[in-house]
């Protein structure tokens, strides 16, 4: 199989103009003093910290459904059918896949695999 490389015959000029600020930089307003957290349900705190988001889809405070539940999903290894709760053996989230997780924590859980230091304890 042939093969085939271009040259260049003349040089270019990769050289960039200085840039000129017009004037002072400052930092942006908005801070990000809202954030959603992520735990693991078998894991005590502080270890059990799987993400945090930066909690700016809201004035509020918060973080798109839907793209929290797919990271942490990556997290776990792809699995894609984790839900959110608010306590460690709390409730299911019934959010839709627009909806908002307003700052604060969360736990992620999977389906049959919760292992860890406290799996005995919430599987009793």
């Amino acid at each position: 199989m042939a093969t085939s490389t271009q040259q260049c015959d003349t040089p270019q000029d990769l050289s960039f103009p200085a840039l000129r600020v017009p004037h002072k930089i400052r930092r942006p307003e908005h801070t990000f003093r809202y954030t959603v957290t992520t735990l693991h349900p078998a894991y005590e705190s502080p270890g059990n910290v799987l993400l945090v988001f930066n909690a700016t889809d809201h004035p509020s405070g918060a973080i798109h459904y839907e793209t929290a539940r797919i990271a942490c999903g990556i997290i776990a290894g792809n699995r894609w059918d984790g839900y959110f709760t608010k306590e460690v053996d709390g409730l299911k989230l019934e959010l839709e896949q627009n909806g908002l997780l307003s700052k604060g924590d969360y736990y992620f859980h999977v389906p049959g695999l919760l292992r860890g230091p406290r799996h005995d304890e919430l599987n009793g």
